[in-house]
């Protein structure tokens, strides 16, 4: 996140990765702006570093959804 005057402005530090507006995001729309494969998205839930929600109930991957809170701290704590 991005500080003015010793402030977190709540702004990625890096814009072209924002989703302005969402809430939730679906995996391969995440996969898309890190340009990696969905696989590796999924591995990333699995593995703890990104939190998602599963909204189906089922194990089935395709009922994962990324809550937009989830996102902005996987890259406020993976930017160097």
């Amino acid at each position: 996140m991005t500080e003015q005057n010793g402030h977190n402005t709540g702004q990625l530090e890096f814009p072209g990765l924002s989703f302005t507006g969402r809430a939730v995001l679906y995996a391969h729309e995440v996969a898309a702006k890190l340009r990696c494969d969905v696989r590796h998205i999924y591995d990333l839930v699995d593995s703890g570093k990104l939190r998602a929600i599963n909204i189906g109930g089922l194990s089935e991957r395709r009922y994962l959804r990324i809550p937009i809170e989830a996102w902005e701290a996987f890259v406020r704590d993976n930017t160097l």
